[in-house]
């Protein structure tokens, strides 16, 4: 019966996590792993579900936003490509670290403190967007450092430098924390880059869509992957990404930013409070976050697609 009603929770969680996978760019591991946590894993057992998780999400989300035509091709030969090889170089190096931190007994407290940091800083980064970008101008040369391309998507030359920097930390924060890394690499892409967020989120999806595969299979290799849990978490993510893609397109810019950044503070409390000790306090918020968001954000974006088609008919 409790393994029952493990698995129908997880099913819930993987359509919450898949809603904001579609919707903010993010493979749904920033809400996975540490909830897996919560309820009692290891933490290197929910690094490994929380990549395959991914995995699966980004390749349903990528896959509807390459079709759509969010994302162009060429979009997807000049920065996808690039970032998704260059990853490769450090999720098998991050790993190696997470599971010799765990066999040391220390990896439960050091990733903890790895996601609350990461999330602050991916919440502050959406937030400083203009700011950030002043430093895109030609004034600013450790931003465009030569060799630079021009995408038609993109209003501003990008350095070649600063998307290889954000593929290899990417891949970095793959192997280490059982992430996507779309939870740092959005916000990257908008402040280094100058890309708008839905941009932003398209390219983060395809970009983990390639890269997310080879942590996953690392992983379960050493064991740290249960294919059952797996299973219903993929189930949940199956109908919650199609939500989460379809909100994403009816949400504004600044709508869009603002959501993802409080949604990035929250979740850094959360992990906060398992770090000093609250640990079912974490686990109410945690669990409060991903349903809470993922409910308001459909709520809302449906609310706003429905105003568009009224605004059309007038």
């Amino acid at each position: 019966m409790a393994q029952l009603l493990e698995s129908a929770l997880l099913v819930i969680l993987g359509g919450c996590a898949g809603i904001l996978s579609g919707c903010f760019g993010v493979g749904g591991a920033f809400v996975i792993t540490p909830l897996l946590h919560a309820l009692g894993h290891p933490m290197t057992f929910s690094v490994g579900m929380g990549i395959a998780y991914t995995s699966w999400t980004s390749a349903l989300a990528g896959v509807r936003y390459l079709r759509g035509g969010t994302a162009s091709k060429e979009m997807f030969l000049k920065v996808v490509l690039p970032m998704g090889i260059c990853s490769f170089f450090t999720t098998a190096y991050a790993k190696n670290l997470a599971l010799a931190l765990d066999m040391a007994g220390k990896a439960d407290g050091v990733i903890r403190v790895a996601y609350v940091m990461l999330l602050i800083l991916s919440g502050t980064l959406v937030l400083r967007k203009k700011a950030l970008q002043k430093g895109v101008g030609p004034g600013n040369k450790l931003l465009r450092l030569p060799p630079l391309f021009r995408i038609q998507d993109l209003e501003v030359p990008v350095s070649v430098w600063n998307i290889l920097f954000v593929g290899l930390l990417v891949g970095f924060l793959q192997g280490f924390l059982g992430i996507g890394g779309g939870s740092l690499m959005v916000p990257l892409l908008v402040a280094l880059c100058a890309f708008e967020a839905h941009l932003a989120v398209a390219v983060s999806l395809l970009v983990i869509m390639i890269t997310a595969p080879y942590g996953a299979i690392l992983y379960f290799l050493a064991g740290k992957i249960s294919v059952v849990p797996l299973m219903a978490l993929a189930a949940g993510a199956w109908f919650g990404s199609a939500l989460g893609v379809r909100v994403n397109r009816a949400l504004s810019e600044t709508v869009l930013r603002k959501a993802l950044a409080g949604f990035f503070y929250l979740g850094s409390l959360a992990m906060a409070l398992k770090v000093v000790g609250c640990h079912v306090l974490s686990l109410v918020l945690l669990l409060g976050l991903a349903v809470g968001a993922a409910g308001g954000l459909v709520f809302v974006g449906f609310s706003e697609e429905k105003k568009g088609e009224e605004t059309d008919q007038v």
